[in-house]
């Protein structure tokens, strides 16, 4: 019962908007970033010399700072805490797209933003207008995992090819599957798939890279994908239903409560183990194939403590090979500029070239 009343699509989140003077409207800008001096700024142009200027897709548990810029002169200044947990990203012309970040787990831990999300498809039969493609790819989604099956089935000219461009085999899994139902979960080539796309997952947010996973409409195999990842993660019985049906909240999804999934957990419940977390790793590892340090790998890069950010994941030396750093990140796993380790206090993640990382606090 979601979408009886209108608006019929919820699954569009608010923007927040920032205060412009009408005096100075005309070819202002607001910067705005996570450094108080603003050196990691993003720009926005202000249109039509409007008196707000929306900035989207903020990061709950951040403060940011911003300017608003007229002729050249900072007009207006100040900062903006984000609360959440949930964020569901704007960008308009794709369906029911969120961040799987934000939920704590069993440990007390929290999911990490800015990693994985799930979403709808991103060609084809909704294909999404270039603008809200290049906000998601800015926002550090560099690699798609398509559950669709087949032109036919999924009403859609363009399976089989990346909406991001991204290349099939490095960047983009085509899965060509339907399998999503509780009887699919003893089938070794669900089983197998789901391996490939954890296997593809976890290369690439080694790296920091974000993964956008979808099928249509980000419903039944977005679902159940996403199922098992918090399940592995730790989510409790009621967070995963809780996700599941915010996909009612997008209308061509129609309705999805807790009921439809239902099911698809009972199958992993029947799993040996203390916990539920417990029994959907032994799922992962005895029915799919992942291994218990793949496990501990996933939780540690995408699960930080609540009260610094920081993760589990600890520096190892993989070959002899000079160590540059890759990336930085801040103590909420946000990717921050190099440079702030040369000025910027508090506790960041480095991440090398050789794929290990360290905690590191500067003061």
């Amino acid at each position: 019962t979601y979408n009886v009343i209108v608006p019929a699509r919820r699954d569009l989140p608010h923007a927040i908007g920032i205060p412009v003077p009408a005096s100075k409207a005309e070819g202002a800008v607001v910067k705005y970033g996570l450094n108080a001096d603003l050196s990691d700024a993003k720009t926005i142009d202000v249109i039509n010399a409007a008196t707000v200027c929306y900035v989207p897709n903020l990061i709950p548990g951040n403060t940011y700072f911003f300017a608003v810029e007229s002729g050249g002169q900072s007009v207006v200044k100040g900062e903006l805490s984000i609360e959440g947990p949930v964020r569901m990203l704007y960008a308009p012309s794709v369906y029911n797209l969120r961040d799987l970040g934000g939920w704590t787990v069993q440990d007390g831990r929290t999911v990490r933003y800015g990693l994985i999300y799930r979403g709808g498809e991103v060609n084809g039969y909704h294909a999404p207008v270039f603008d809200d493609l290049k906000t998601l790819m800015d926002l550090g989604i560099g690699a798609e995992i398509d559950l669709r099956w087949r032109d036919d089935y999924d009403q859609d000219r363009e399976t089989n090819k990346s909406g991001y461009g991204f290349v099939k085999g490095d960047t983009y899994y085509f899965a060509g599957a339907n399998d999503y139902t509780a009887a699919n979960l003893s089938e070794a080539a669900t089983l197998q798939r789901f391996n490939e796309e954890f296997q593809f997952l976890m290369k690439h947010i080694r790296q920091g890279r974000g993964v956008h996973f979808h099928c249509v409409f980000g419903a039944d195999r977005t679902g159940l994908l996403a199922v098992l990842l918090e399940g592995l993660l730790g989510f409790d019985l009621n967070s995963l239903y809780h996700d599941y049906e915010f996909t009612s909240f997008a209308a061509p999804a129609g309705n999805r409560n807790k009921s439809a999934i239902q099911e698809r957990i009972a199958v992993i419940q029947k799993e040996s183990g203390a916990t539920l977390r417990d029994k959907f790793e032994s799922f992962w590892i005895n029915k799919i194939g992942i291994t218990a340090d793949d496990v501990k790998e996933f939780r540690d890069i995408m699960l930080v403590d609540p009260t610094t950010g920081i993760g589990e994941v600890e520096l190892q030396e993989r070959d002899s090979a000079p160590l540059t750093i890759k990336s930085v990140y801040n103590a909420n796993g946000v990717q921050v500029p190099q440079n702030v380790l040369d000025g910027g206090k508090g506790i960041y993640i480095i991440r090398y070239n050789n794929g290990s990382s360290k905690k590191v606090f500067v003061e």
